[in-house]
Parts: C-alpha cells; structure tokens; sequence
C-alpha cells in the first residue's frame, strides 16, 4: 500500500532535516514519511558546524532534492548564550533567500513551508514567500519569543514573529494549547499538526503488548535537565526505597552528572543508546518512566508542548508513568486518552506509595489500551494526511 500523500510542489525552507539528531528533527522526519516530496525541494543546512542538532544519524533520511546552506564555525557555540550565534546565524539569510528563490524557479514552487525553532530558515522562508507571492505555511514545533533567553535572539523574535505570523497563509502548531496561545496573540486561526509516530519502525499493529505482571525494571528517555529536574529528582528519591526496582535512564550523562543535578542514584543507572539499539532497549523494560518537570525555567513551554520521546512510548506496548503537573497539556493528555498513569506530587512519600501501588498491579490493560489507541491516531499516515491536505488548500 502507497502511504506516500501527494502535495503541491513546495519549497521546504528546514534545517530541522536528517542526518541531524534532535526532537524537532524527529518530528520532521515522522511526518515526511507519508508525504511524496518527488516534485518539491528543500534548502537545509550543512553538518559542519551545525549548532542545533545533538548529534547525527546516517541511517535515515527524506527522499527530498537538498540545497544544503554552510554552517558556523564551532567556536561560536559557547557564545550562543549571549546571541553571538543568532547574529552570525541572521548573516545567512540572504543566502538563504539566494538558494530558495533558486529552487523555487526551478521546480515552479507552488507554496513555502517551514518549522520553527530557528529563525534564520523560518525568516528565510517569510522573505522568499513574499518575494515570490507564494503562500506561505508555517508549522510551530515550539513557541518562539517565549524561549529566547538573551537579549540579542528576542529582540529578533519580536520583530519578525508577528510579521511571520500576518503573512502566513496557514500557521500551524503541534499542540491545541500552543494554537490557543498563538490565537491571542496574534490573532491568527492555527491548524494542528500533532507529533507522528513512526509505525514503520514500530510495527505495532503485528506485536503483542508487554504487560509483565511483576514490573520492575523501568526505564526514561533523555536527559535531565532544567525541564524535568525536579520530577527525576523526587522520582529517584521515592524507587530508592524500593525492592529490586531499578530506573534506568538513556542519556549521554553520567552517574555524575546526574548527581550534579541532584539525582539520588542509589537504584539508579544510566548509558548511551544508540538509535539502532533502542527499540530492544525500550522492549525490555518493564515500564517506561515520562517526566515533566514542576518547576521550569520557560513555565508557558512546559504547559504547552508534548515531548518528541512520547512517540516512542506509545508504540512500545509497555506501561507508562507520565509524572508532572496536572498544569501542562502532556499530563492532561495522558489522564484523559488514559495512555499513562499519571502522577502529579514531588513529594517522595506520595510518590513512593503511588508507584509502589503502580508496580504491585496485575493488569495494565487500561492504559496498554488507551497507548495503542493513541499510536494509532498519531500514526504517521493519518497525521502526514492532514498535513498534506493544508498544503493543497494552501495554494487555492
């Protein structure tokens, strides 16, 4: 069966491709796999000095024709805390500009399309829209003022975010909340475009679901860090207690770094999963830990995002703990479709009854039930579909 959805002749304006590693890279690959890019084109970036991503995979790719735009130089990465990088990043833009307009000639673009997080492609792609008069759709992966921390990149994001948002044909976000936010601001109707799984790596409709009726190995995704701190913390705290209960933990961090964070290790392990080994990895656990932190630098993006990893929790038929504040959409998501079992406490005797409680269960039936029903609304082929459909009206 073709899963490949036919779309206009589009100029994708992206640095957010593979073999690039990174939550919004993910996101843009799940999605492509349903699209047919055969008659459109893209301008990307180069590796070298590629300040986005977090590492890169070779073994996937879009089936798209590249124009790839040179990097930065590595030595600005460090500086990218005071805005060195998104000064040097916005002195790419007029070649940017250069290469879309290019390939918009050449393949007779019919609409521009681009994701949001960086603003040097995502402006691009406004310049090279209104240039050409072509309409213009823009998918929001995350908020984009709200997440700048220096001075330098918000200035920048203000001035052209809602200039962004007035010209698109179409703006598009991966959560309803986002899209309600977007709303008020700027009075734009935004289309959603939820995170897609990829059922091709899956497969989940052909395998049973894992429901081990003594759980005990249970295992998270990522790293700590600022946004899921503070849940990783008390949830450490709460299993150390706990017999024959192990946390492991997928990261490139170290047991020292994790106790920097703060982390009690005591039952705690972790080690660097590479893509080709995670699918085992993830089946042979017991239960899959998702934590959302209480406490979070950016309050509005916790609220309002649902994190990329999800999307390998779905599929893999294992129970799910979805720990964070009934405030943030990805735990109301996961207490109303029933695809976790939610916790919302930092309080680590709480936590130690309720997961206990948790792990003690015979059946998981409910919750295995409400994640399959969820991969199946977020399997790729329908997801890729809507999309597909916004980029044809786009262009009416």
């Amino acid at each position: 069966m073709n899963t490949k959805h036919k779309i206009p002749r589009t100029l994708v304006v992206n640095d957010n491709l593979p073999p690039f590693v990174g939550g919004s890279i993910t996101m843009t690959y799940n999605l492509s796999l349903g699209l047919d890019f055969s008659e459109s084109a893209a301008i990307s970036q180069e590796r070298k000095g590629f300040t986005f991503a977090s590492g890169f995979d070779d073994s996937i790719g879009i089936d798209i024709q590249e124009t790839k735009i040179p990097g930065l130089n590595k030595l600005f990465y460090r500086g990218s805390r005071f805005g060195f990088v998104t000064i040097f990043m916005m002195f790419r833009i007029p070649q940017i500009v250069r290469a879309g307009i290019k390939e918009a000639k050449r393949i007779n673009a019919e609409v521009v399309f681009t994701s949001w997080p960086t603003e040097h492609f995502t402006i691009a792609a406004w310049i090279i829209a209104k240039r050409l008069k072509l309409p213009l759709v823009v998918y929001y992966h995350s908020l984009w003022t709200e997440t700048k921390h220096n001075f330098i990149a918000r200035t920048i994001a203000k001035i052209f975010e809602k200039r962004v948002n007035k010209a698109a044909k179409k703006v598009l976000v991966a959560t309803p909340p986002t899209g309600d936010y977007l709303k008020a601001k700027f009075g734009v109707e935004p289309g959603v475009i939820e995170h897609a799984i990829n059922t091709n790596i899956w497969a989940y409709k052909q395998r049973e679901s894992v429901s081990r009726t003594t759980p005990r190995k249970i295992l998270m995704l990522g790293a700590v860090n600022k946004f899921n701190r503070d849940s990783v913390v008390a949830f450490a705290r709460a299993i150390s207690t706990l017999d024959d209960v192990q946390l492991t933990i997928l990261t490139g961090q170290s047991i020292s770094d994790l106790e920097t964070w703060g982390v009690d290790t005591t039952k705690v392990e972790c080690f660097f999963c590479p893509r080709e080994r995670l699918i085992d990895t993830i089946l042979g656990s017991d239960v899959l830990y998702l934590a959302i932190g209480f406490d979070t630098p950016i309050p509005l993006e916790t609220r309002v995002v649902i994190p990329t990893r999800l999307m390998d929790y779905l599929p893999a038929g294992i129970p799910t703990i979805a720990h964070g504040p009934d405030t943030t959409w990805t735990i109301q998501e996961a207490r109303n479709r029933n695809w976790a079992k939610v916790i919302n406490t930092l309080d680590s005797d709480q936590l130690n009854q309720e997961v206990k409680h948790f792990l003690e269960q015979r059946n998981y039936d409910d919750i295995l039930k409400g994640s399959k029903e969820e991969t199946e609304r977020r399997d790729f082929v329908n997801v890729s579909k809507t999309l597909s459909q916004i980029l044809i009206d786009a262009t009416s």
